[in-house]
């Protein structure tokens, strides 16, 4: 609904990315083509989506880490 909120952390290391989703990962890809990012395509769909918080790690995050962060 227009109403959801979604926590997403993307975590990618120039080759492969995993992609977290309200604390659980739902992308695990090898390789990390270009309609991976339909999941955060925010020119599409009913739902009008927005950007409320974004931030970079200077280090690299474990799952475990991109998970608590995710975790509504």
């Amino acid at each position: 609904t227009s109403t959801d909120s979604v926590k997403i952390a993307i975590k990618w290391n120039g080759v492969t990315a995993d992609i977290f989703e309200n604390g659980v990962k739902v992308v695990a890809a090898t390789s990390f083509p270009f309609t991976a990012l339909e999941l955060l395509s925010l020119n599409g769909g009913d739902v009008p989506k927005s950007i409320r918080s974004l931030s970079l790690s200077t280090t690299p995050l474990s799952d475990a880490e991109c998970v608590n962060l995710t975790t509504l």
